[in-house]
């Protein structure tokens, strides 16, 4: 939505600015910015000059053999289900290990994991339906 505000420029090439200026200029403080959109941040570090300036890291979901890897790591018995589950998302491994050190299994944890994306799936096409039948009445009265 900030991408195309102007004032004086795009706003958040002023402020992605600032943030190196904060940081690499007056060293008052360090400034982190995420994002899981890559082609916006590409665009932002390309555009607003942070290249040699800043510092632009990618974390990508694992492959399937660094995955395993991790999964050995966190103790997963399971590996195939995991990955089937959660494949290789760095942080639903971090969620799928702190649920088992508070001491659910491995096939309960990545179950209420499955259940858990469900719900949020479930509110989400909810939202979408009653935004469509509140436009399609919004667009039936006028």
């Amino acid at each position: 939505m900030l991408r195309e505000v102007k004032k004086n420029g795009l706003v958040l090439h002023d402020l992605f600015n600032f943030m190196v200026r904060m940081t690499k200029e007056t060293h008052i403080a360090h400034c982190l910015a995420s994002t899981s959109d890559c082609l916006f941040i590409e665009q932002i570090y390309g555009n607003a000059r942070l290249e040699g300036r800043s510092e632009n890291l990618l974390i990508d979901d694992l492959g399937k053999e660094r995955a395993f890897q991790i999964y050995k790591k966190f103790g997963f018995k399971e590996k195939e289900q995991a990955w089937d589950f959660i494949g290789g998302k760095f942080g639903d491994m971090v969620r799928l290990g702190t649920r088992m050190m508070m001491g659910d299994d491995e096939k309960s944890a990545l179950e209420r994991m499955f259940r858990d994306e469900i719900n949020r799936l479930d509110i989400l096409l909810e939202k979408i339906e009653y935004k469509l039948l509140r436009e399609e009445k919004i667009s039936g009265i006028t």
